[in-house]
């Protein structure tokens, strides 16, 4: 969210990676290796939304920099694309992404769902709905995961006793979470959220990201004194942090989903990013509540007819697995809140010609008749609202395939992606 940064910080960070990084500060954070790659991987996405943010979206200048790269280079000078990233075969051995594998059945989970976006295939179908799948899918599933990635690395360098790596490893995943490009990057989401829950520290940091920062330098102290422990403690918390944002992401955009209803115009575009954040976290969810994580992939899913109420259901769903989650809806925090006391300026979304919309905070979920206050909601800090509460008819039960679920179109049956 550009409001929340100063320009001037933004133009040196965009600039960071032209340079050697190695003992270089970046949010908080020194680095004790270059990590020139590493903070491309966020003008690389910075490339492709703008490939594709126009009224005809150029899928194939898009799809080419994602399979072969264009701004991260490694120090031999080969490109490092962000396909790499999502198809890295020792990827799959690591702790995060073996549990995604095992739950979208495939290592390739991130990269075959980009395919289908970028090849047209249901449910990607329309413009809108495939550019959005494909940026935020890229801004934030492949960086969380390869966040995550990075850190598990770390933790198995460092058992091995090999403190230099593992360090670097912990560098590389911070250059990800905060990009030389940080209007792209996980910090950038994290600001955005921040901003519609009233979890910001302050205007240039959201409460989310100071924790990520807090665990890395937690995480570096500990790759270099060889304490193991420490460092797998802050890795589980980065994961935790990363849980809270986009548990937030899924109820904002089940809103907007809710929104477009109301005003009877197409939630297309508004469901592909609740699907897609939803994507984020759904292995995790399906973890601590399996019933809640098919619920929401029913609700979310591209081309459903969009249900009544999927915000105060969503935001239910996620409350349901809180404590499954290791999260708090303090943490969460309320729909809504938008800190006045602290004087930020208000985020208003440019307006262009782009296909690709951003959204405004709104001041609230807006109070159901009669319906139970949505964790994220009005009336809902410090509350939990179980899903077993709700009425059958609107959650899948666990014995009825979620796969079997009608689709949108008369006749059709909705594909299930994992």
């Amino acid at each position: 969210m550009r409001a929340i940064f100063l320009v001037a910080a933004l133009a040196l960070v965009a600039g960071a990676s032209a340079q050697s990084m190695k003992g270089k500060e970046l949010k908080g954070y020194t680095f004790g290796s270059d990590v020139g790659p590493w903070l491309n991987v966020s003008m690389d996405v910075k490339a492709i939304k703008d490939a594709l943010n126009s009224p005809e979206p150029n899928f194939k200048l898009a799809q080419s920099i994602y399979m072969d790269g264009m701004n991260a280079r490694r120090p031999d000078g080969s490109l490092f694309s962000l396909r790499t990233m999502a198809t890295e075969p020792k990827s799959v051995d690591t702790p995060f992404w073996k549990l995604y594998t095992q739950f979208y059945k495939t290592p390739y989970w991130l990269d075959d769902n980009m395919m289908r976006a970028f090849g047209g295939i249901p449910p990607y179908v329309t413009n809108v709905t495939r550019a959005q799948v494909i940026v935020k899918s890229l801004q934030s599933a492949l960086t969380t995961a390869y966040v995550m990635h990075e850190l598990d690395e770390a933790v198995e360098k460092l058992k091995a006793g090999k403190k230099q790596e593992a360090s670097d490893n912990v560098d590389q995943g911070w250059a990800i979470f905060v990009g030389g490009d940080i209007n792209e990057s996980l910090w950038t989401v994290a600001a955005k959220r921040a901003n519609e829950y009233g979890t910001k520290l302050n205007c240039d940091i959201s409460r989310v990201s100071d924790a990520v920062r807090k665990s890395f330098l937690a995480a570096q102290k500990a790759a270099q004194s060889g304490d193991v422990k420490a460092l797998e403690k802050a890795r589980s918390e980065v994961q935790r942090q990363l849980t809270i944002l986009f548990t937030q992401a899924i109820i904002t955009y089940s809103h907007e989903m809710y929104l477009d209803k109301a005003a009877g115009v197409p939630a297309d575009e508004h469901q592909s990013e609740a699907y897609s954040f939803f994507r984020v976290i759904a292995p995790l969810i399906n973890q601590a509540n399996k019933n809640a994580s098919e619920a929401l992939d029913f609700w979310l899913f591209p081309g459903m007819n969009v249900t009544e109420d999927v915000d105060l259901k969503a935001a239910r769903a996620l409350a349901a697995s809180y404590k499954g989650l290791g999260i708090t809806a303090d943490e969460v925090g309320r729909y809504g809140d938008k800190q006045a006391e602290l004087g930020c300026k208000d985020y208003v979304p440019s307006s262009g010609s782009g296909i690709l919309s951003t959204t405004q905070a709104k001041d609230s979920l807006r109070p159901a008749e009669g319906a139970a206050p949505a964790a994220g909601g009005e009336g809902a800090k410090g509350e939990e609202a179980p899903v077993e509460e709700m009425p059958a008819e609107e959650m899948p039960a666990e014995e009825a395939p979620v796969e079997e679920a009608p689709a949108a179109a008369p006749g059709g049956r909705r594909l299930r992606l994992f």
